[in-house]
């Protein structure tokens, strides 16, 4: 019986890791078919970037929404009407015969792009803190699986190849996302993988209240972790975003050699989310900073390796491609810990809405760390400026994380006390009444 269970569970799992894949793959095929439609309409390329940042706004704003409304209502529910939405705008896209029509198409895709915290949350409430880390990574290893079919789908398909086709396919896509989750995706009670809820049914129902959010933001860690998904968040965004501009220029090289050398980096990158998550679940057990000293690894190595790769700066080098590896694989340490941290401190009921406004923070990283590159290579040459940055966003992460070293026990001891409180509570509900009459 037992067996079963937890081979459904791992079901579950694959079917939120696969929406996971397939949804942000379609937020990445915006700019492709962003730039196909302002060529075909003739129209000027400054449509693109506003275009995205519009919808990157409306991202922001709810994913809040979402965040609180996971926290208040079924989630299954909300997954179910947050892919329809994105099956409905991705095919609006898709037949969008005119610039105003697609403006709004692509902008309202971006009502759905942060509902990552719903999936993060049900993962809390699947599994023990015993297990989360290693689950939250693999969930993470969609972020850069989506890139890699990203890349593999610009290089391999025809130049010619309608984008607005593909989007037509992943609404598709959206709308079995819609059917699997509103009648196959069971909704677990929050709080009931928690150890002191362990084999004790609940009978309570706990849903989000703005008094506990505001007291659980107000931890000592709280802060920290939120600020380091926004600095801890940036090197990634910058990576990705100039790595490739950076190497064509110094090796005058095509992007799809540039790409091809880049490859195995991504691959350790996806490799590392797991382990990480997996070494974080490990480490927890026996110290409670035990997920902080692995998202310490993700941020103390990996500027090291990327400084020797450009020290060599020779695309063929295998050493240098060791070095991008070495780099990529330790770099996806810090972030399934984080969400972990999030999770041995927040109240089950609030952590959809926490965790949507470390996703912010996330976006805001992705706008302001490449921003900041380009800015700064304005003065300096384009290498120096992504180095600088890269580095001071890694060094600015790595003071946030000794931080959480001193106040993370304290609020993990804190959510211990409050839980087993609770769990008192439940048991004695779970008394039956005396008899009057005995």
């Amino acid at each position: 019986m037992v067996k079963g269970k937890s081979v459904r569970r791992w079901i579950l799992i694959l079917i939120l890791l696969f929406f996971l894949l397939f949804h942000q793959l379609d937020v990445l095929l915006l700019r492709p078919t962003t730039i196909q439609m302002v060529a075909l309409l003739n129209t000027r390329d400054g449509w693109v970037e506003p275009l995205i940042i519009l919808s990157i706004g409306l991202s922001i704003l709810f994913g809040l929404f979402w965040g609180v409304n996971f926290d208040r209502h079924s989630r299954n529910r909300i997954l179910a009407l947050i892919s329809f939405l994105w099956g409905v705008s991705s095919w609006l896209v898709g037949i969008s015969p005119t610039l105003a029509t697609y403006v709004i198409s692509s902008a309202a895709g971006g009502i759905d792009n942060l509902s990552n915290s719903g999936v993060y949350a049900l993962v809390g409430d699947f599994f023990g803190s015993k297990n989360r880390g290693k689950i939250l990574g693999l969930l993470l290893v969609s972020q850069p699986m989506a890139f890699l079919l990203m890349i593999l789908i610009s290089n391999h398909l025809p130049q010619a190849v309608n984008w607005r086709f593909l989007l037509l396919i992943m609404g598709c896509v959206a709308f079995i996302f819609t059917i699997l989750f509103y009648f196959f995706l069971p909704e677990p009670k929050r709080g009931a993988r928690e150890q002191s809820m362990n084999d004790l049914p609940l009978t309570g129902t706990y849903l989000f209240d703005w008094e506990l959010a505001k007291e659980n933001l107000k931890t000592s860690s709280m802060p920290l972790i939120l600020i380091f998904s926004l600095f801890g968040s940036m090197p990634w965004f910058i990576i990705t975003g100039w790595i490739s501009p950076l190497l064509q220029a110094g090796g005058q090289v095509s992007p799809e050699v540039v790409a091809q050398r880049l490859l195995p980096g991504l691959i350790a990158l996806m490799i590392g989310y797991p382990v990480g998550g997996f070494l974080g679940d490990l480490f927890a057990q026996k110290r409670d900073t035990g997920r902080v000293l692995m998202a310490l690894i993700g941020v103390l190595l990996p500027p090291i390796f990327l400084l020797l790769a450009f020290v060599i700066n020779d695309l063929f080098s295998r050493y240098f491609v060791i070095l991008l590896i070495l780099m990529g694989f330790f770099m996806s340490f810090s972030w399934p810990n984080l969400i972990a941290m999030i999770f041995d401190i927040a109240l089950p009921e609030v952590r959809a809405f926490i965790t949507a406004i470390a996703l912010i923070m996330q976006t805001v990283g992705s706008l302001l760390g490449p921003f900041l590159v380009s800015v700064l290579q304005t003065r300096i040459s384009l290498l120096d400026a992504f180095l600088t940055v890269t580095i001071s966003a890694w060094l600015l992460a790595l003071l946030l994380l000794i931080g959480l070293i001193f106040s993370l026990p304290r609020d993990v001891e804190s959510l211990r006390r409050h839980m087993a409180y609770r769990s008192h509570l439940e048991r004695r509900l779970l008394r039956p009444k005396p008899n009057p009459e005995d």
